[in-house]
């Protein structure tokens, strides 16, 4: 019983991450997983209120949805680039082929996960930016 907190995913410090999904669903999985590590969430539905918030807040780093309307993950990417936010930018996409995650890393990203992916998944790849 003693060593059960030793296996809870936890991030050493408090920090600030935008997760940004047109899918409320998704959005509320991504959101309560990256709460249970430890950090601050804010959500939003679309690229455009992505970079309105990135305008006005300081994050620590961006989840972001690829197939969005409008402004795609890729194009919110290169945006949010132009305007120097130069914090980790990691795709979380169904889509995994190497194209697919080489166009996530040409737009500006830092890593692309799958959908769906494990709480540990998605702990271990968010977390090794944080070390």
């Amino acid at each position: 019983v003693g060593n059960l907190k030793s296996e809870k995913l936890g991030f050493k410090k408090l920090w600030h991450i935008l997760i940004v999904d047109d899918n409320k669903v998704n959005l509320l999985v991504a959101k309560k997983m990256v709460k249970k590590f430890g950090a601050d969430v804010t959500t939003v539905e679309s690229g455009q209120e992505a970079i309105d918030l990135v305008k006005m807040n300081d994050y620590d780093m961006v989840l972001m949805d690829i197939q969005m309307p409008e402004l795609d993950g890729h194009e919110t990417t290169r945006l949010l680039r132009k305007m120097n936010f130069m914090k980790p930018i990691v795709a979380l996409s169904a889509n995994a082929y190497g194209e697919d995650i080489q166009n996530s890393l040409d737009s500006g990203m830092n890593d692309h996960i799958q959908k769906p992916f494990t709480e540990k998944q998605l702990f271990e790849r968010v977390n090794k930016f944080f070390e």
